[in-house]
């Protein structure tokens, strides 16, 4: 009977023991389970707000979801918005705007290039990036941390089958262990560093996405700004052919001129309005591009204008002195050497391998009447595969540290190159712009006005004021387009500093 007891009793504590411990793991799985699906549960709610404040802005504002295939390249005319390496077409879709922002853009009749820009910024594959490296913030602290602890529960019985009770036997009894596995302490901050430095990599990568999301932005902008300057010059001048095209129909009805002179001012005028169908065809697409690369539907651009709020001016600036700011603010150059450090500390986590790694251990037994059992140790892992395993590792990660110093020296080699065509293009366009504005778009105003003088007193006929006139004309398209390569590449140059961002 007392056998039966001591057994029966053992049985029941085991029994209590587990139903103990399993309530209480149901208990902590319970408590993480709301921790982590807390932050889940908020980002739910604020989506269903969104969602709600999307549809209320589409009901008042007419935005709809737009999304452009990366097949729709931007460029327009002659102009290759590719020309930069760190191109991407970029997939947007609809952003939601605040009302107040929104409603300020719309009331202006002038396209604001700088609200443009901050909805282009607002896009999904930004927001993604910019998710991405927040998230792998995270990994410097998780590379800083051990591994988790392992507990154990066994039975130790040296009575046998035949005879299980606990207690009797000096071996038997119930054992409970606990034990953490310890790498070589400089492992653990070498990892961390390695993480931080791929971090700030993947920061760097955003920027220069950000950077040249803007960049495209500014292309399409000022080719549309160029092409309103062409649309009402071309407008402008219609009512000037109508005038000659009277005064070429009273010299042939008086016979000073023959036929051939009102039908080349008709074919001129009928070749005017040609252009400016074509004029109004580009104009639409360069507006469907933008609404794109924007997220604002296409009718908020009705009735506006992009234009040329800047100045021309000389530039001065050294190549020097802007190659040091390529050279601290560059967002690729920094991405290189960052990935130069993360190669060097992969060689120094690699060295690391001919180090050891401990793990200790602590445990308990309890054999009831008689006295319990402790246990603990610690235990060394010993690096004896030098050539199958550490010296392998040492060499991949040499090999990878060559590799990072070659990709930052073409990098760098790419930035100067970029940057010294952006200050060639900028300054070839200023005295391009400064030469058609001050000396040569004068002289043909001047040339017309004496023509068009000669002809209303009856000395001059028609085809020598209609040459003039459409030299005069395609001198001014001239000048606005220098004007708009001047800041296109202005722009081309803001994007290879690494200007005009922020986080």
């Amino acid at each position: 009977m007392f056998f039966k007891r001591t057994y029966f009793r053992k049985i029941y504590n085991l029994i209590y023991f587990v139903a103990f411990i399993f309530l209480c793991f149901l208990f902590f799985s319970f408590f993480m389970l709301q921790i982590v699906t807390y932050p889940v549960q908020a980002a739910e709610v604020v989506y269903k707000s969104g969602f709600h404040k999307l549809h209320a802005i589409q009901n008042t504002a007419g935005h709809k979801h737009g999304i452009m295939s990366k097949d729709t390249m931007l460029k327009v005319n002659s102009v290759n918005i590719n020309r930069s390496p760190y191109f991407n077409p970029i997939v947007h879709t609809e952003i939601v705007h605040s009302d107040a922002e929104y409603k300020a853009a719309t009331n202006n009749d002038i396209l604001s290039l700088n609200y443009l820009t901050k909805q282009a910024l607002k896009n999904p594959e930004i927001k993604s990036s910019i998710y991405k490296y927040l998230g792998y913030k995270e990994n410097i602290s998780i590379a800083k941390s051990l591994p988790e602890p392992t507990l154990g529960f066994g039975l130790t019985d040296a009575n046998g089958l035949n005879n299980p009770e606990i207690g009797i036997n000096s071996m038997s009894y119930w054992k409970f262990s606990a034990s953490q596995a310890i790498p070589f302490p400089t492992k653990l901050i070498i990892n961390a560093r390695i993480k931080k430095t791929i971090y700030k990599s993947l920061k760097d990568k955003t920027i220069t996405l950000k950077l040249f999301t803007v960049l495209n932005v500014k292309n399409v902008y000022y080719n549309l700004a160029l092409l309103e300057k062409d649309i009402n010059t071309f407008k402008e001048n219609l009512s000037l052919l109508s005038i000659l095209l009277r005064y070429a129909d009273g010299d042939y009805a008086s016979g000073r001129l023959s036929a051939r002179g009102p039908i080349r001012i008709i074919l001129e005028t009928d070749q005017i309005k040609t252009r400016l169908i074509l004029f109004e065809k580009q104009k639409n697409r360069l507006i469907y591009i933008l609404s794109k690369l924007t997220g604002l539907k296409a009718a908020y651009f009705k009735n506006k204008k992009a234009k040329f709020t800047e100045k021309v001016k000389h530039f001065s600036a050294q190549f020097n002195k802007l190659m040091n700011t390529a050279d601290k603010f560059n967002p690729a150059l920094k991405e290189a050497r960052e990935n130069i450090k993360t190669s060097l500390l992969g060689i120094d986590l690699a060295n690391q391998g001919y180090y050891p790694n401990f793990s200790i251990f602590a445990g308990y037994g309890d054999r009831y009447s008689l006295q319990p059992v402790i246990s603990g140790g610690i235990s060394v892992s010993i690096p004896l595969y030098f050539n199958e395993n550490q010296m392998p590792k040492i060499e991949k990660a040499k090999k990878y540290s060559i590799n990072a110093v070659y990709k930052y020296d073409w990098v760098k080699l790419r930035t100067i190159q970029n940057l010294r065509t952006a200050i060639s293009n900028i300054k070839n366009d200023y005295k391009a712009y400064s030469i058609n504005k001050k000396i040569t778009e004068p002289e043909a105003k001047l040339l017309f006005n004496s023509y068009a003088k000669s002809l209303m007193s009856g000395k001059v006929q028609t085809f020598p004021l209609l040459d003039s006139f459409i030299k005069l004309l395609l001198i001014r398209l001239k000048t606005y387009e220098f004007k708009a390569e001047y800041f296109k590449d202005s722009a081309f140059l803001d994007a290879v500093l690494g200007k005009n961002v922020k986080l």
